[in-house]
């Protein structure tokens, strides 16, 4: 068990969430514009199904 909370400490020590003055690092510019596009793709194409179901009374 001591080890597991030893390692847990070392993971938040190493992303900064233990200590205030060490920035935790930011997520990538191009994945998170990759995730945004992937997400919006799939939220666009899922209001088109709605719609489409809607329009032709499928319940």
């Amino acid at each position: 068990m001591s080890n597991l909370r030893l390692w847990w400490q070392h993971q938040t020590d190493s992303l900064g969430l233990t200590d205030p003055a060490k920035r935790a690092p930011a997520m990538n510019g191009r994945v998170a514009a990759g995730l945004m596009t992937l997400f919006g793709v799939i939220g666009i194409s899922q209001l088109v199904v709605v719609i489409l179901e809607i329009v032709s009374g499928r319940n």
